[in-house]
């Protein structure tokens, strides 16, 4: 490269970093208005908390920062400040993806390891998970974890906290495809100790390499730590959402998105409240809880690619934010709007463009609270908008960060609020008319017949129970259900059901409704507790039966012979086991399994014992 080329290079770049708007801006009239009126127009029971900085010209050290908060930070009204600590979710991922960069970065003289090493090398029960699956054995790497490209689907359903690595990978079976799932996060930070060999737990490393260095004061693993700071509590609603009577789009209104907006809030109790986060299944993919003033020292940060903001110290090397941050694998082929262009992550970090200009983003979404952190590396500015509501903070955090953008590079702004109803009013259109139960539908002749327990290696051992039931080992559960989930097992109802527990991150119950012959409809639930009425409980539902999301639970059993004594009934010997449809959460492109047979077709098969 001759020396005018690298001056013409240099020139562009503090162009670049030049062309954008200084000017203060959460602090101006408008845009207190604008926010204001937003969650006004949403009917938020929570907040948001903001943070934009920007580099002056060129300049490594000197920052235009601004934070701002906006609403309640707690349910006692409390308002929401730049030292509001929110859960970001999966904006924890990049810590992780950092901490194994970084560990390899420091046994490089020592070990001939990178991000292309062979998982195997490093956790040998890999091989034998993938052995027993007929799949690559001794090829997936820590490049292949870090990008999703494990072919696992997400079943959330299945994994407990209190697991270990070694009960994560006994128990689950891969396919070849790329799914977008949190398992891959649970076993890098496994991997970051074993690499970095000095027997500290994963969260023990991220806080002494990177949140102390770099005076991350208020950003934490710890919800103990956090509820004695500035927590902010995590809302939602119970929301009754509008059905389509004719399966036609047209049938909403177009104020349907509205329905979000209604219904009782409730606050969350705090969705991680590990005692010991050090062996908390959930803390690498999502364990963060970080202040809105901690998120300007991140950005900062990555910014400068891995230098503290004043010191200037390289706290994390370049190279591998440069790694997190460079494409791997497509997840978007094609830009949502006309302003997008299509996506691809790099390691928990998603890569995209804006009206022209390359950005670099992640959201994070737990109970109660929904985040999102995006940089514009070329024009030297990053926003953070942190929210702690999780049925309307995605309208939120993505209208008022996509105002920031266009205001910080002087474009005309995008009616960003309105399409985000549209996106609300377009999952409505989702929820097509029920499909009738025959009349009569076919029962089985011998309901209890179904009680019992049935096992998955993944999913572990459960006990099916009928609700009500007479069997002795189902009558704590059956007796104590509508304490456990009010009204989701109406007692009017002639419907047969069954339930089942789950110990799991965040599924407590599986409710299965008759349709009809083999087949149940099926329904993920939590049982909340009632953070202000004490000794009570508050269900939700993720998914299934109701939202029609072709969550089903078929059954397998050995009919009688002979069937002409019961003609409205299916007359049963032995039940066999159930598979479920709909649970694994592959995501868009990806077919159910199939098969001729139910166990062949079933995502999950649980085998009666």
């Amino acid at each position: 490269m001759n020396f005018l080329h690298t001056i013409s290079l240099l020139l562009t770049s503090l162009t670049a970093i030049g062309a954008i708007s200084l000017e203060p801006l959460l602090a101006t009239d408008d845009f207190i208005d604008f926010v204001q009126n937003l969650l006004k127009e949403w009917n938020t029971p929570g907040g948001l908390g903001i943070a934009l900085v920007r580099r002056n010209v060129g300049a490594a050290d000197n920052w235009s920062i601004e934070t701002g908060g906006f609403g309640n930070a707690t349910r006692f009204e409390g308002k929401v400040s730049p030292q509001t600590q929110f859960a970001i979710g999966s904006n924890s991922k990049l810590f992780v993806v950092l901490a194994v960069g970084m560990a390899l970065e420091q046994q490089k003289a020592k070990y001939p390891l990178g991000w292309k090493t062979k998982i195997c090398t490093l956790l040998p029960p890999w091989c034998t998970l993938h052995e027993r699956a007929h799949t690559f054995p001794n090829e997936a790497t820590i490049e292949d974890l870090m990008t999703h490209r494990t072919g696992w689907p997400r079943h959330e359903s299945s994994y407990k906290r209190s697991m270990d690595i070694n009960e994560i990978l006994s128990s689950y079976l891969p396919n070849l495809k790329r799914f977008y799932n949190n398992i891959p996060y649970v076993i890098l930070p496994e991997i970051a100790s074993i690499i970095w060999s000095t027997g500290e737990p994963f969260v023990r490393l991220v806080e002494k390499h990177i949140f102390k260095p770099l005076g991350m004061e208020h950003t934490t693993y710890e919800y103990r730590v956090a509820r004695e700071d500035s927590l902010a509590d995590g809302f939602t609603r119970l929301v009754e959402l509008p059905r389509l009577s004719s399966g036609s789009r047209a049938d909403l209104p177009k104020n349907a998105w509205m329905s979000f907006t209604k219904g009782e809030a409730k606050t969350w109790p705090f969705w991680d409240q590990s005692e010991n986060p050090e062996t908390d299944l959930v803390a690498g993919p999502g364990g963060i809880i970080m202040s809105v003033e901690d998120s300007v020292i991140w950005l900062q940060t990555l910014l400068l690619n891995g230098k503290h903001p004043k010191t200037g110290a390289q706290v994390i090397p370049a190279n591998v934010i440069e790694k997190a941050s460079t494409g791997l694998t497509v997840v978007i082929p094609k830009g949502m709007y006309p302003e997008l262009s299509p996506v691809v992550y790099g390691g928990g970090q998603l890569i995209s463009s804006y009206r022209g200009h390359t950005f670099i983003e992640h959201g994070g979404t737990v109970p109660g609270f929904l985040t999102q952190i995006i940089r514009f590396p070329d024009q030297g500015f990053g926003v953070a908008v942190f929210s702690n509501d999780d049925v309307v903070g995605q309208a939120l955090h993505d209208t008022v960060k996509w105002r920031i953008v266009d205001t910080v590079l002087d474009f005309e702004p995008v009616d960003w609020n309105t399409r985000m109803k549209e996106l609300k009013t377009a999952l409505l259109s989702h929820r097509l008319p029920r499909t009738p139960r025959p009349a009569p539908p076919k029962v089985p002749s011998s309901l209890s017949a179904f009680e019992g327990q049935y096992m998955n290696p993944s999913y572990g051992t459960i006990l099916l129970c009928l609700v009500p039931s007479t069997f002795t080992a189902c009558k704590s559960l059956s007796s104590s259900i509508d304490t456990i989930l009010p009204g989701v097992f109406p007692s009017n109802s002639d419907v047969p059901s069954m339930v089942f527990a789950k110990d799991n991150v965040r599924v407590t119950h599986i409710k299965l409704t008759h349709f009809d012959g083999a087949l149940w409809n099926a329904s993920t639930w939590t049982s909340v507790e009632d953070v202000v009425n004490e000794g009570k409980r508050w269900p939700v539902r993720s998914f299934g039966e109701e939202s029609e999301d072709g969550f089903v639970a078929e059954f397998e059993f050995e009919e009688r012979k002979d069937e002409s004594q019961y003609p409205m009934t299916m007359a049963i010997d032995q039940v066999k086991g159930f598979g479920l449809r709909g649970v694994w959460g592959a995501g868009p492109g990806v077919g159910p399994p199939k098969g001729e047979n139910i166990v062949e077709r079933s995502e999950v098969w649980f085998l009666k014992v």
